[in-house]
Protein backbone atom coordinates (compact mmCIF):
# COMPACT_ATOMS: atom_id res chain seq x y z
CA UNK A 1 0.00 0.00 0.00
CA UNK A 2 2.77 2.31 0.89
CA UNK A 3 4.36 1.59 -2.66
CA UNK A 4 1.11 1.87 -4.18
CA UNK A 5 0.90 5.25 -2.51
CA UNK A 6 4.28 6.47 -3.43
CA UNK A 7 4.07 5.25 -6.96
CA UNK A 8 0.64 7.02 -7.26
CA UNK A 9 2.45 10.43 -5.85
CA UNK A 10 5.36 9.90 -8.22
CA UNK A 11 2.94 9.58 -11.67
CA UNK A 12 1.53 12.81 -9.97
CA UNK A 13 5.32 14.67 -10.21
CA UNK A 14 5.52 13.13 -13.79
CA UNK A 15 2.08 14.46 -14.60
CA UNK A 16 3.11 17.69 -13.16
CA UNK A 17 6.46 17.92 -14.75
CA UNK A 18 4.85 16.72 -17.94
CA UNK A 19 2.24 19.68 -18.30
CA UNK A 20 4.92 21.89 -17.41
CA UNK A 21 7.11 20.75 -19.93
CA UNK A 22 4.22 20.95 -22.63
CA UNK A 23 4.14 24.49 -21.04
CA UNK A 24 7.65 25.48 -21.77
CA UNK A 25 7.58 24.08 -24.55
CA UNK A 26 4.38 26.55 -26.33
CA UNK A 27 6.56 29.16 -24.53
CA UNK A 28 9.64 28.20 -26.39
CA UNK A 29 7.60 27.90 -29.80
CA UNK A 30 5.74 31.39 -28.58
CA UNK A 31 9.12 32.49 -28.08
CA UNK A 32 10.67 31.15 -31.36
CA UNK A 33 8.05 32.67 -33.34
CA UNK A 34 8.10 36.20 -31.52
CA UNK A 35 11.95 36.11 -32.21
CA UNK A 36 11.55 34.84 -35.83
CA UNK A 37 8.64 37.99 -36.36
CA UNK A 38 11.06 40.72 -34.78
CA UNK A 39 13.84 39.43 -37.29
CA UNK A 40 11.84 39.63 -40.35
CA UNK A 41 10.73 42.70 -39.16
CA UNK A 42 14.42 43.96 -38.56
CA UNK A 43 15.30 42.99 -41.91
CA UNK A 44 12.70 44.38 -43.38
CA UNK A 45 13.49 47.93 -41.61
CA UNK A 46 16.84 47.02 -42.51
CA UNK A 47 15.70 46.25 -46.04
CA UNK A 48 13.95 49.88 -46.25
CA UNK A 49 16.51 51.75 -44.15
CA UNK A 50 19.21 50.24 -46.97
CA UNK A 51 17.04 51.87 -49.91
CA UNK A 52 16.18 54.79 -48.41
CA UNK A 53 19.90 55.30 -47.77
CA UNK A 54 20.76 54.22 -51.17
CA UNK A 55 18.37 56.87 -52.61
CA UNK A 56 19.67 59.45 -50.23
CA UNK A 57 23.23 58.43 -51.94
CA UNK A 58 22.35 58.56 -54.91
CA UNK A 59 19.85 62.30 -54.58
CA UNK A 60 23.67 63.21 -52.42
CA UNK A 61 26.03 61.73 -55.76
CA UNK A 62 23.15 64.13 -58.01
CA UNK A 63 23.27 66.98 -56.07
CA UNK A 64 27.46 66.59 -55.54
CA UNK A 65 27.60 66.56 -59.65
CA UNK A 66 25.17 69.72 -59.98
CA UNK A 67 27.53 71.00 -57.03
CA UNK A 68 30.53 70.35 -58.67
CA UNK A 69 29.28 71.74 -62.16
CA UNK A 70 28.61 75.02 -60.39
CA UNK A 71 31.85 75.26 -59.14
CA UNK A 72 32.93 74.80 -62.64
CA UNK A 73 30.72 77.31 -63.94
CA UNK A 74 31.44 79.63 -60.94
CA UNK A 75 35.36 79.40 -61.72
CA UNK A 76 35.04 80.46 -64.83
CA UNK A 77 32.49 83.16 -64.16
CA UNK A 78 35.45 84.34 -61.31
CA UNK A 79 37.88 84.50 -64.46
CA UNK A 80 35.68 86.26 -66.81
CA UNK A 81 34.69 88.82 -63.67
CA UNK A 82 38.42 89.10 -62.73
CA UNK A 83 38.87 90.09 -66.63
CA UNK A 84 36.12 92.11 -66.75
CA UNK A 85 37.15 94.11 -63.50
CA UNK A 86 40.76 94.42 -64.64
CA UNK A 87 38.97 95.95 -68.42
CA UNK A 88 36.89 98.18 -65.93
CA UNK A 89 40.01 99.36 -64.05
CA UNK A 90 41.54 100.40 -67.47
CA UNK A 91 38.47 102.08 -68.85
CA UNK A 92 38.98 104.21 -65.64
CA UNK A 93 42.33 105.22 -65.81
CA UNK A 94 41.23 106.32 -69.30
CA UNK A 95 38.63 108.61 -68.35
CA UNK A 96 40.46 110.02 -65.56
CA UNK A 97 43.12 110.95 -68.05
CA UNK A 98 40.27 112.03 -70.32
CA UNK A 99 38.08 113.92 -67.41
CA UNK A 100 41.80 116.17 -66.94
CA UNK A 101 41.83 116.54 -70.37
CA UNK A 102 37.93 117.53 -70.47
CA UNK A 103 39.05 119.50 -67.19
CA UNK A 104 41.03 121.65 -69.70
CA UNK A 105 39.04 121.69 -72.59
CA UNK A 106 36.38 122.99 -70.59
CA UNK A 107 39.03 126.21 -69.32
CA UNK A 108 39.20 127.01 -73.10
CA UNK A 109 35.60 126.83 -73.55
CA UNK A 110 34.57 129.28 -70.69
CA UNK A 111 37.69 131.86 -72.42
CA UNK A 112 35.78 131.97 -75.52
CA UNK A 113 32.16 131.34 -74.01
CA UNK A 114 32.25 135.39 -74.13
CA UNK A 115 33.71 135.92 -77.38
CA UNK A 116 30.66 133.86 -78.53
CA UNK A 117 28.55 135.47 -76.31
CA UNK A 118 29.53 138.65 -78.54
CA UNK A 119 29.36 136.82 -81.78
CA UNK A 120 25.60 135.77 -80.98
CA UNK A 121 24.44 139.25 -80.23
CA UNK A 122 25.86 140.85 -83.42
CA UNK A 123 24.50 138.02 -84.96
CA UNK A 124 21.06 138.51 -83.63
CA UNK A 125 21.31 142.25 -84.62
CA UNK A 126 22.75 141.40 -88.09
CA UNK A 127 19.12 138.31 -88.07
CA UNK A 128 16.42 141.04 -87.32
CA UNK A 129 17.91 143.21 -90.42
CA UNK A 130 17.75 140.40 -92.58
CA UNK A 131 14.32 139.96 -91.06
CA UNK A 132 12.76 143.08 -92.05
CA UNK A 133 14.71 142.93 -95.57
CA UNK A 134 13.08 139.71 -95.81
CA UNK A 135 10.07 141.35 -94.51
CA UNK A 136 9.82 143.56 -97.39
CA UNK A 137 10.71 141.51 -100.49
CA UNK A 138 7.95 139.36 -99.42
CA UNK A 139 5.56 141.61 -99.53
CA UNK A 140 6.60 142.89 -103.09
CA UNK A 141 6.81 139.52 -104.03
CA UNK A 142 2.88 139.01 -103.18
CA UNK A 143 1.99 141.84 -104.74
CA UNK A 144 4.32 140.64 -107.68
CA UNK A 145 2.33 136.95 -107.21
CA UNK A 146 -0.99 139.12 -107.12
CA UNK A 147 -0.31 140.75 -110.28
CA UNK A 148 1.07 137.64 -111.92
CA UNK A 149 -2.22 135.60 -111.21
CA UNK A 150 -4.63 138.41 -112.56
CA UNK A 151 -2.94 138.21 -116.09
CA UNK A 152 -2.59 134.55 -115.78
CA UNK A 153 -6.66 134.97 -115.45
CA UNK A 154 -6.96 137.36 -118.16
CA UNK A 155 -5.06 134.96 -120.45
CA UNK A 156 -7.06 132.38 -119.20
CA UNK A 157 -10.12 134.62 -120.66
CA UNK A 158 -8.87 135.10 -123.77
CA UNK A 159 -7.81 131.82 -124.56
CA UNK A 160 -11.71 131.00 -123.79
CA UNK A 161 -12.48 133.64 -126.43
CA UNK A 162 -10.37 132.94 -128.88
CA UNK A 163 -11.12 129.13 -128.42
CA UNK A 164 -14.24 129.53 -128.94
CA UNK A 165 -13.96 132.00 -132.11
CA UNK A 166 -11.76 129.24 -133.40
CA UNK A 167 -14.60 126.16 -133.35
CA UNK A 168 -16.82 128.31 -134.72
CA UNK A 169 -14.50 129.15 -137.50
CA UNK A 170 -14.09 125.85 -137.79
CA UNK A 171 -17.58 124.95 -138.05
CA UNK A 172 -18.36 127.59 -140.81
CA UNK A 173 -14.92 126.25 -142.57
CA UNK A 174 -16.64 122.81 -142.60
CA UNK A 175 -19.95 124.34 -143.87
CA UNK A 176 -18.19 126.40 -146.42
CA UNK A 177 -16.12 123.44 -147.94
CA UNK A 178 -19.38 121.59 -148.21
CA UNK A 179 -20.96 123.59 -149.97
CA UNK A 180 -18.07 124.29 -152.22
CA UNK A 181 -17.68 120.89 -152.69
CA UNK A 182 -21.58 120.67 -154.52
CA UNK A 183 -20.51 123.73 -156.46
CA UNK A 184 -17.80 121.97 -157.64
CA UNK A 185 -19.74 118.40 -158.36
CA UNK A 186 -22.53 120.22 -160.15
CA UNK A 187 -20.06 122.48 -162.02
CA UNK A 188 -18.37 119.41 -162.86
CA UNK A 189 -21.76 117.36 -164.23
CA UNK A 190 -22.59 121.13 -166.36
CA UNK A 191 -19.79 120.61 -167.75
CA UNK A 192 -20.12 116.94 -168.52
CA UNK A 193 -23.25 117.63 -170.39
CA UNK A 194 -21.53 120.76 -172.16
CA UNK A 195 -19.02 118.03 -173.73
CA UNK A 196 -21.87 115.90 -174.88
CA UNK A 197 -22.90 119.00 -176.94
CA UNK A 198 -21.46 119.64 -180.35
CA UNK A 199 -21.46 123.12 -179.01
CA UNK A 200 -19.92 123.85 -175.47
CA UNK A 201 -21.92 125.99 -173.58
CA UNK A 202 -20.47 129.80 -173.78
CA UNK A 203 -21.07 130.63 -169.92
CA UNK A 204 -19.20 127.35 -168.48
CA UNK A 205 -16.23 129.96 -167.96
CA UNK A 206 -18.62 132.44 -166.21
CA UNK A 207 -20.02 129.64 -163.91
CA UNK A 208 -16.27 128.39 -162.93
CA UNK A 209 -15.76 132.09 -162.00
CA UNK A 210 -18.56 132.30 -160.39
CA UNK A 211 -17.85 129.11 -157.96
CA UNK A 212 -14.53 130.57 -157.30
CA UNK A 213 -15.91 133.85 -156.20
CA UNK A 214 -18.52 132.60 -154.17
CA UNK A 215 -15.69 130.73 -152.49
CA UNK A 216 -14.09 133.93 -151.69
CA UNK A 217 -17.14 135.39 -150.15
CA UNK A 218 -17.94 132.32 -148.46
CA UNK A 219 -14.14 132.54 -146.84
CA UNK A 220 -13.40 135.86 -145.84
CA UNK A 221 -16.43 136.60 -143.92
CA UNK A 222 -15.27 133.33 -141.77
CA UNK A 223 -12.07 135.06 -141.65
CA UNK A 224 -12.58 138.13 -140.56
CA UNK A 225 -14.59 136.40 -137.75
CA UNK A 226 -11.66 134.14 -136.58
CA UNK A 227 -9.48 137.34 -136.02
CA UNK A 228 -9.21 138.53 -132.47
Amino acid sequence: ASLQEELKKVRAELERWRKAASEYEKEITHLQNSFQLRCQQCEDQQREETTRLQGELEKLRKEWNVLETECHSLKKENVLLSSELQRQEKELHNSQKQSLELTSDLSILQMTRKELENQVGSLKEQHLRDSADLKTLLSKAENQAKDVQKEYEKTQTVLSELKLKFEMTEQEKQSITDELKQCKDHLKLLQEKGNNRKKPWPWMPMLAALVAVTAIVLYVPGLARASP
